[in-house]
């Protein structure tokens, strides 16, 4: 299902923003009560460029940004796109920048629906190319991701990582990080 408040295009600026979405998969096969998720409060696009998507189904935008990304995904993940199916032409999105604030990723087991991961951060994610190809599953290709005030738990191993930045450079194969906090979680066990 996808649900979302709002949806405004400005044709004189190339912008585009939603409000409130919500894309939801409610499926059979797991005893967790909760489905798995995305949601987002607000989405800004900035750079919309029409004409490689009329002639050449390449969906593209100068900047995107997301305001309170939430994703909550079970290990057998079905928000995932499906290997098997068979798209009927070739689909590509490109985004040079985008900024996500506030992000909140849950990786749960699909069983217990106990929290395997979970990751807090504003995120920075330059050269971001998404192809969904009509023979392949998706393949995706980013040139960099910044980090900034990012929470890594790991419940089960009783330990929370808190890392003030980092920075992954796909193309120069480099990471940075700066001050690394590891705080241990079992006095907090429910």
């Amino acid at each position: 299902k996808v649900h979302y408040e709002s949806l405004s295009l400005n044709w004189k600026t190339n912008v585009i923003q939603i409000d409130q979405l919500l894309l939801e998969k409610k499926t059979a096969d797991t005893s967790c009560v909760n489905p798995e998720f995305i949601s987002v409060g607000k989405i800004r696009a900035d750079g919309f460029h029409l004409m490689p998507i009329i002639f050449r189904d390449i969906l593209s935008f100068d900047n995107l940004y997301l305001e309170g990304l939430k994703v909550v995904m079970y290990e057998n993940s079905q928000l995932m796109p499906d290997s098997s199916s068979q798209r009927e032409t070739d689909f590509t999105l490109n985004i040079d920048r985008s900024f996500i604030k506030s992000a909140d990723f849950t990786y749960t087991d699909s069983l217990t629906c106990k929290k395997i991961t979970g990751l807090k951060s504003d995120l920075t994610i330059d050269g971001l190319v998404v192809k969904l190809k009509a023979d392949k599953s998706f393949q995706y290709q980013v040139s960099s991701v910044s980090l900034d005030s990012t929470e890594l738990a790991f419940p089960e191993a009783m330990y929370t990582f808190a890392i003030k930045r980092s920075r992954m450079d796909f193309i120069g194969k480099v990471m940075r990080i700066d001050s690394i906090r590891i705080i241990p979680d079992a006095g907090k066990i429910e």
